[in-house]
């Protein structure tokens, strides 16, 4: 499989297959992001083929970037806000971005006893995260839920590394304390 930056350079030089790849790489974590970031799976649904759509209509302008999850992920986040922005000055409503939990897939063991102890442990993790405040709750959704590293966490909330390791340290240290209550 090809790389994601030779992809990338692909669909710089218009190459519709290379849009097509990505798309294909990245639409499930995107949307997942997207949906999380909006609390709506039809907005998600929308802002990730707007995103593509604009990948696309601008690929003459797009910059070599480092990291191209980085690039989208953030392309995500700006377009989602956009668009909640958008929506509410329509239903001149506010819509917060951050509220809601995580929701944590997980496989479910044949055993009861098992199951209620995942089903519990997943309450006690969720009720946690939504005492973290919402950028707290977003690098904890990037870097579990989409296995972004630090650095593509970074570039797309627009902060330092270095915010971001200490955000996560802190976020950490509160879940195990609000865990173990």
């Amino acid at each position: 499989m090809e790389a994601t930056a030779e992809i990338w350079d692909a669909l710089r030089a218009g190459n519709v297959n290379a849009l097509e790849k990505l798309f294909r790489k990245y639409f499930d974590g995107l949307l997942s992001y997207a949906i999380r970031l909006s609390q709506n799976e039809i907005i998600g649904q929308e802002v990730v083929q707007e995103v593509f759509l604009k990948l696309w209509e601008t690929h003459k302008r797009l910059p070599k970037v480092s990291s191209v999850p980085a690039f989208l992920y953030r392309a995500v986040r700006n377009q989602t806000i956009d668009e909640l922005r958008n929506q509410q000055k329509k239903s001149a409503r506010f819509v917060e971005i951050s509220n809601g939990t995580l929701v944590h897939p997980f496989s479910i063991e044949e055993d009861l006893i098992a199951r209620e102890t995942e089903v519990f442990r997943r309450q006690q993790l969720q009720k946690a995260i939504s005492l973290l405040n919402p950028l707290q709750q977003e690098i904890i959704f990037l870097r579990f839920y989409n296995q972004l590293s630090y650095q593509e966490i970074a570039e797309i909330l627009d902060i330092k590394y270095q915010t971001v390791r200490n955000y996560m340290s802190q976020s950490i240290g509160k879940l195990k304390k609000k865990i173990k209550k």
